[in-house]
């Protein structure tokens, strides 16, 4: 039995985060997320503003003091 290689995943960034920036670059105002606010209502967020919010919180984390190989819990 031959084992097929897939080709859907060549030419993809072989990262996350590098994954997310291609996305972002190639249509920054496409819906990614939909999150219920306060009020029960859908808020909609694009391949933009979730970039935006992942740099923010990998900021923070670097502030406090996470580093490449830190455990990092998120609830």
């Amino acid at each position: 039995m031959r084992i097929r290689k897939y080709t859907i995943l060549q030419g993809l960034p072989k990262t996350l985060p590098l994954l997310l920036k291609k996305r972002v670059e190639e249509n920054p105002n496409i819906n990614i997320q939909a999150a219920k606010n306060k009020n029960g209502k859908y808020e909609f967020y694009t391949y933009g503003e979730f970039y935006e919010n992942v740099i923010a919180f990998s900021y923070a984390l670097k502030k406090i003091g996470v580093t490449r190989g830190s455990n990092v819990a998120l609830i």
